[in-house]
């Protein structure tokens, strides 16, 4: 069978290309014909690149190469207008612009957001995708219910696959490896409770909130903050509360399975997230996880049990009370967060949309 795959380009820090990259492996290993349509890539084997210019012409060049390949099946993995199958791993645009306007823009930066060309271009293409596209793969309920409400698109045409962690990456057998290290490494005590947040975008993942929460709780608890942001803004907010010794800005960070290694609880208070990955890789580390309803990742989390999941996003005080109970008896919930992310595997997830590749087009 020939198969084409569409990812505009490379990030080493992202978690659609660990899956891409293993869904390929898995298609080749059953002797498929696979072609990567991509600006770059890492070189992977028995794979035929076709490489493209990630400019404004972008979705021209797919174009062109789909109907040069003439696969059995085309998946994108990016708002494209030319495949058989969609994997909105960006969730659904008209939503987060929503949650966008409720929480972060007010009055007439509001308006003017609602009304900015680029994103007025990203929901015609959007309304377009998932209008045309034969199969929709979203990474969450969440996503699916908000591709219906905003787009009217029937239910049968939506499949939901969550994302898959690799398990033998991420694991509780870390900790005796890299706690020390990574401690050490930022100057933090080695018995000292420690949370993680980790994200890019560190406005739309919710650090405000965060810091807002840690100066409710015990001044013995630190925070590393991971991930691409504007760190200098958050720096500045952070000595503003008072917090300057208590947050460590490690950036963005390549090997996050020390980082996971290295800390209690992860704490995301993301405004929006079809399906965070990091949320996954915590628990598959056996890190309790606090997130918020507006991440698709929560619906594997039961509160209570592998963490605790926020119903008002910005409520730091909500966040707070959960922070604390968690480092007070973690333990348990460490043991359940590593349990339920073992049926969470990339393989699992792979397997799952390659049933879909066979049957669903």
């Amino acid at each position: 069978m020939k198969i084409a795959f569409i990812r505009k380009r490379f990030d080493p820090f992202g978690g659609a290309e660990n899956y891409l990259n293993s869904l390929i492996k898995d298609l080749i290993n059953e002797n498929h014909d696979i072609y990567l349509i991509s600006g770059n890539w890492p070189n992977l084997p028995n794979i035929k690149h076709i490489k493209v210019s990630t400019g404004g012409g972008f979705n021209r060049q797919v174009e062109t190469a789909i109907k040069a390949i003439n696969p059995q099946c085309s998946i994108s993995f990016e708002r494209t207008l030319t495949q058989d199958i969609y994997r909105a791993g960006d969730g659904c645009h008209r939503s987060w612009l929503q949650l966008r306007s409720r929480y972060l823009e007010k009055g007439w930066k509001s308006f003017f957001f609602k009304i900015n060309p680029k994103h007025l271009r990203i929901l015609k293409t959007e309304q377009h995708i998932f209008t045309e596209t034969p199969v929709i793969v979203a990474n969450s309920d969440m996503v699916k219910t908000q591709i219906i409400e905003h787009y009217a698109i029937p239910s049968h045409k939506i499949h939901v696959v969550y994302n898959g962690v690799d398990t033998t990456r991420f694991t509780p057998v870390n900790k005796s490896l890299y706690k020390d290290e990574i401690r050490k490494g930022l100057d933090l005590d080695s018995k000292q409770p420690v949370i993680l947040f980790l994200g890019s975008g560190y406005q739309r993942k919710g650090l405000k909130t965060l810091l807002k929460a840690m100066t409710y709780i015990d001044k013995s608890v630190v925070a590393i903050v991971a991930g691409k942001g504007d760190i200098d803004k958050y720096k500045r907010y952070a000595a503003k509360l008072g917090l300057s010794n208590r947050i460590v800005f490690a950036g963005a960070v390549q090997q996050s399975e020390k980082f996971y290694a290295a800390c209690d609880l992860f704490v995301l208070p993301t405004i929006y997230d079809p399906f965070s990955n990091a949320t996954l890789e915590a628990m598959s580390s056996a890190l309790p996880v606090i997130t918020s309803r507006y991440n698709g990742a929560s619906e594997i989390i039961t509160s209570g049990q592998e963490g605790e999941v926020l119903q008002e996003v910005i409520d730091y005080h909500e966040l707070a009370q959960k922070i604390t109970k968690i480092l007070a008896n973690k333990s348990q919930m460490s043991i359940a967060a590593r349990k339920k992310a073992e049926s969470y595997t990339l393989s699992k997830s792979s397997k799952i949309l390659l049933h879909i590749i066979y049957n669903g087009v």
